[in-house]
């Protein structure tokens, strides 16, 4: 049963590793095709948990614990990252598209901002 629960930990390790490299490299829609996986994985480790949990004598189940829970906390300020620059680009978008002006005025010399200049514009030579 040990080495039942060191194949699965390991086996989510490398997961979570994987998951924090699509992070970096700024695929994060990638991640929700891992998701089931992972999710059968920490349910096989539970399981093997609670087996386990009078039968260990030794620290080998929380070390593997505890790494899986470093590489989450770890992946998890990845997440934040990605989440925070995703809302900040939001949030720039929304200003450019609402408060940029359009290099185009009114009839009274005001520029016309972003988000109102529809319409046609006559050009004067």
């Amino acid at each position: 049963m040990q080495n039942n629960v060191e194949n699965i930990a390991v086996a989510l390790q490398d997961l979570l590793l994987s998951e924090r490299v699509l992070l970096q490299q700024g695929r994060a829609s990638e991640i929700a095709t891992m998701a089931e996986e992972k999710h059968a994985l920490v349910q096989k480790l539970e399981a093997c948990m609670e087996a386990e949990r009078a039968d260990n004598k030794d620290n080998t189940l929380n070390k593997h614990i505890k790494a899986v829970a470093k590489i989450a906390k770890e992946n998890e300020l990845h997440f934040l990252a990605v989440r925070n620059g995703v809302s900040q680009l939001i949030s720039r978008l929304r200003d450019v598209s609402g408060e940029t002006h359009a290099g185009v005025y009114n009839q009274y010399g005001e520029g016309i901002k972003f988000g109102g200049s529809i319409g046609r514009y006559r050009k004067k030579i």
